[in-house]
């Protein structure tokens, strides 16, 4: 099955150029500052001020103002598109079977190299232990903390403040390591998984290979793996070379990353872990906090944004860690450890305090219903602030840069490669909204920053993990006492009331479960059923360029310089420790430590800080103090530039008599055993090495000047960063040393150290020095190290005219000198050529050349003093300068502002007087409104009366009609019988006479 190789975030990092932001807004500090107290309450402003101004402890600089951004949670999202819980389980993770017994067989017999060695760091070992409990949750509860989540801030939004799971609660109640090697899923190319290259341990080919023969459609399941290596062999488990030892226990460690540590792509062990758990077989260290809560919030992510509903994706998410952040933040939500929970002593040889997953879990959750959920979290009395001490914390330095890197604000990468796609995942990590876990005072917290789902720029994760992990600065070692609470500034309280509430408009809504959505659920799903992928990727935007920023075109070469090189040393060193296991019947030996090397210069000297991080190479140490002690430690010292530089690693071969665990290093004339697991490195002063230690290889084997052509450069470089002390290292003055055999002298002897320092000298110093010039001085005849010369009777009048020559010559080469003329570079030349001229072989002679070698040395100390005043001065200048422009610009800006509050007052007033004109015309037009209603209901009134009129009259004029009718009818009848009537009349008339009597 062809499968396409990815490179290493080394490699990358070559060809997409990303770098720390070193910017002061994108690393807020923690800072002292004056702020005024506030406090929530129940008022209608919902805040109130509480007490005098105090000096507090919270991030600096402030947050930029004015805000406008609004909280959005699930529950939000839920009621605005009318989903809800339909379907839901809790989606746990499926250990398979075998998992418990293969993690104990593991912890109890294979443990060599998951134990931190210094004291309280427990390394993997707890975070594997913890791995062996049970954790569940009441449904009820879970839902109701889900629907306070904030997928643009990554924090649960409760109404006394924000919360969330930080780095630190990963470390202290799962023993996930915080600091280490920058932790990334990648499969090599083959030809590099040759074990003769050295490029990665023997055994990973074989764990590949494994992989794909267990591949059913390009995965391979939990069951299975498990059963391949652990369910089928037969108990007791043994080994007959250690490559078979390591291959196992790194596939237990692969299946322990992927079901327990950074969760996804369902119950399948992703291809991509193999080289990450083949590495920490063999003990190497790496930061796994930070992918393990990237995958949590990006789990979160999905549920919170998905059209259909947040249990539609019924994919399984590291949910054990939001229940073990329960167990330690939320108060008495879990009953007792069942009785069925069974769980190995914990034994570390090095840490008596052991990871909490409250020890370790295996409790009955305690019983809520919807509204019982929802009320739980609206009573402040119900959540924990800060559940455990920090005291514990100091004088440990891998705890101590746990809790620096855990207040950092930046984002967590999730370098995701394997059989089908790369990817990046990054997800903003913001303790400045949550300030008061680490116990420091909550101000109004920066905008969050972006999350990021990339398939284009990978690369960037290097840069993400440079930013997290770079070195401490001093202003950041603040931990504070236990004792301390955190409090509320009322600008944050302000803030806080107006952010959420959005959310507080539907908490009414939300508090009866929300069981079914008011879009019917079939609904939902014909309509985004074709949506399942509702988070795509994307490409890199300006608004990604926040704690991260793109390298100039013309440095690319100069990043490509500094990455290869932090790089290769680092290599080098695993090679050594990797040529160990080429033999199949090496001992069992413990990683040695690699020391981080001090940071090359580059194009910005502000980037050489940040990049220059603890993990900037890919190894690092157990102990991280060895580290930061290097790169703040290291000096730039002279040396024979024709002598060869020793070098400062240490080789690692089979032929070491002295076992792997163990070595003593001579330095100097002390032998210091060195543990593997603790400080490799002593701190070293220019100052306190001694000239004969020089010469020796153990003093100068952790000083690299390979950067540096000669002696002279490298002193000067020493001497403008003030970590060399004021001599000369390139000057040789006379000194009559017994002994010496006319080799190079790399720093001043005797004599040239009896001179003050620069910064000590002064004008009365230097002109009492000058003025014995003109003193005779008598030279004792027995004093060591003068040559004398031969006394002859015809060489005196030669040395009396020889002795007036020099003192013309002195008396010319000093005439006018005084302190401001020796700052002279000339002068200073002028006496070096005087100096030089003057031989030797007569003792007063000797005298003066003596004083004026000395004098030359004080000249050029001055010289350095001077250059060192004026480049100060220049540098304060400079800085006022900038001061004095930033008070301008803040100035003008004020002033812009001023106007622009003029300006808006302005457009108020007058947009109060349109709207009071306008409300006097809506007045009016409402009152001639309401007069045109009533008249138009009274002329409808007379409209209805008329009609009912107009039908009376239309049926008395049907009636009349129809009576007229009759009455026509009627007369008819009687018209016709008259006028028969008549007829007969007339007719009898007209025959009267005919008619008898």
């Amino acid at each position: 099955m062809g499968r396409s190789p990815s490179s290493s975030l080394t490699e990358l990092a070559k060809q997409q150029f990303y770098e720390p932001n070193t910017d002061r807004s994108a690393n807020p500090i923690i800072r002292e500052q004056w702020l005024a107290a506030g406090e929530l309450d129940r008022s209608p402003r919902g805040w109130k001020s509480v007490g005098p101004s105090f000096m507090g402890l919270g991030y600096h600089p402030s947050a930029p103002l004015p805000r406008v951004d609004r909280a959005t949670t699930l529950g939000m999202h839920m009621v605005d598109k009318g989903l809800g819980w339909e379907h839901h389980n809790i989606e746990y993770v499926p250990f398979p079977r075998g998992y418990k017994d293969w993690g104990i067989e593991v912890l109890k017999h294979h443990n060599f190299h998951l134990m931190g060695q210094e004291d309280k760091a427990d390394f993997r070992y707890g975070a594997i232990y913890c791995s062996l409990g049970g954790y569940s949750a009441s449904p009820a509860l879970l839902r109701a903390l889900l629907e306070t989540w904030n997928s643009h801030t990554n924090t649960f939004l409760f109404p006394c403040g924000e919360r969330t799971i930080t780095l630190l609660d990963l470390h202290k109640m799962a023993g996930l390591p915080v600091d280490g090697d920058f932790y990334e899923e990648y499969v090599p190319p083959r030809w590099e998984l040759e074990p003769s290259l050295l490029l990665y341990p023997n055994f990973l080919l074989d764990l590949l290979n494994t992989w794909d023969e267990l591949a059913v459609g390009d995965e391979v399941k939990f069951s299975t793996w498990c059963d391949h290596f652990y369910n089928k062999e037969k108990s007791p488990i043994s080994f007959s070379t250690v490559r078979e030892e390591r291959m196992f226990v790194a596939a237990f460690i692969a299946l322990w990353l992927c079901c327990f540590v950074v969760v996804g792509s369902g119950p399948y062990i992703r291809r991509g872990v193999l080289v990450m758990a083949a590495w920490m077989a063999l003990g190497r260290q790496f930061s796994l906090a930070p992918p393990a809560l990237c995958s949590l919030y990006y789990s979160l992510r999905l549920i919170s944004m998905h059209p259909i509903g947040p249990a539609y994706t019924n994919r399984a998410w590291p949910v054990h860690f939001v229940i073990g952040w329960m167990g330690l933040y939320l108060r008495k939500v879990f009953g007792n450890m069942g009785k069925r929970a069974h769980l190995p002593v914990y034994k570390h040889k090095y840490s008596a305090e052991k990871p909490s997953m409250t020890n370790t879990m295996c409790r009955t959750p305690d019983h809520f219903s919807p509204t019982g959920a929802h009320d739980f979290f609206h009573k402040r009395t119900n959540i924990a602030w800060h559940p455990y001490e920090f005291t514990n914390l100091k004088g440990i330095r891998q705890l101590e840069r746990t809790f620096i890197i855990s207040i950092r604000r930046g984002m967590l990468p999730w370098r995701r490669g394997g059989s089908k796609h790369d990817l990046c995942i990054a997800e903003p990590y913001h303790p400045d909204r949550v300030a008061q876990q680490f116990r420091f005072d909550q101000v109004i917290p920066f905008l969050p920053l972006p999350s990021l789902y990339t398939m284009d720029d990978v690369g960037i994760a290097y840069a993400y993990w440079e930013h997290l992990l770079r070195p401490a600065q001093d202003e950041e070692y603040t931990i504070p006492d236990s004792s301390r609470s955190g409090r509320f500034s009322v600008a944050w309280t302000e803030w806080w009331v107006t952010f959420i509430k959005p959310f507080a408009s539907v908490w009414p809504a939300l508090r009866s479960g929300n069981a079914s959505g008011r879009v019917s659920y079939a609904e939902r799903k014909e309509k985004y059923a074709q949506h399942n992928s509702h988070l795509s990727t994307r490409k890199i935007c300006q608004r990604d360029f926040l704690v991260v920023r793109e390298v100039a075109v013309e440095c690319h070469e100069q990043r490509i310089a500094y990455v290869t090189a932090t790089t290769e040393k680092c290599k080098n060193a695993l090679m050594r420790i990797l040529r160990v296991y080429l033999d199949h019947k090496a001992p069992q030996i413990q990683m040695p430590p690699l020391v981080q090397p001090a940071l090359q210069p580059s194009h910005n000297s502000q980037q050489d800080q940040a990049a220059g991080s603890s993990s900037t190479c890919p190894l690092l140490i157990d102990n991280p103090s060895a580290q930061e002690r290097m790169a703040d430690n290291q000096v730039n010292m002279g040396c024979n530039s024709g002598a060869k530089r020793h070098s400062s690693q240490v080789n690692l071969t089979q032929e070491d008599e002295t076992p792997a665990a163990k070595r003593k290093l001579e330095c100097a004339d002390e032998a210091v055993t060195t543990d593997f697991a603790t400080d490799f490195i002593p701190p070293v002063n220019a100052t306190t090495i001694g000239v004969e230690h020089l010469a020796t290889s153990s003093a100068v084997g952790y000083l690299d000047l390979d950067d540096f052509e000669d002696d002279a450069a490298a002193y000067c470089i020493a001497a403008r960063d003030g970590t060399c002390p004021p001599s000369l290292p390139f000057t040789q003055p006379f000194v009559d040393i017994a002994g010496f055999d006319g080799g190079y002298v790399p720093f001043p002897s005797d004599i040239g150290q009896a001179i003050p320092s620069v910064d000590g000298l002064n004008d009365d110093l230097v002109t009492s020095f000058i003025n014995d010039f003109e003193q005779p001085s008598a030279v004792p005849s027995g004093s060591t190290g003068t040559l004398v010369a031969a006394a002859t009777p015809g060489m005196e009048a030669i040395d009396a005219i020889f002795l007036d020559a020099v003192d013309k010559a002195v008396e010319e080469a000093l005439k006018g000198l005084d302190t401001m003329l020796l700052r002279d570079p000339a002068r200073c030349q002028l006496l070096e050529d005087l100096s030089n001229k003057l031989p030797v072989s007569i003792s007063r002679v000797l005298r003066v050349k003596e004083m004026l070698v000395q004098l030359v040395t004080l000249s050029k100390h001055l010289q350095l003093a001077q250059g060192k005043f004026e480049r100060n001065t220049k540098q304060k200048e400079l800085e006022v300068s900038q001061i004095m422009q930033e008070q301008e610009n803040q100035a003008t800006i004020c002033m812009n502002a001023a106007q622009e509050i003029k300006t808006v007052n302005e457009r108020r007033l007058e947009k109060e007087q349109l709207v009071a004109s306008l409300a006097a015309q809506l007045e009016e037009a409402t009152c001639a409104l309401n007069g045109l209603k009533q008249e138009e209901e009274r002329l409808g009134n007379i409209c209805t009366n008329q009609a009912d009129e107009e039908k009376k009259l239309n049926d008395a004029l049907s009636t009349a009609k129809k009576s007229l009718d009759e009455a026509a009818s009627a007369l008819q009848d009687k018209l016709k019988n008259l006028t028969h009537d008549a007829e007969g009349l007339l007719i009898g008339l007209k025959n009267w006479r005919s008619v008898p009597n």
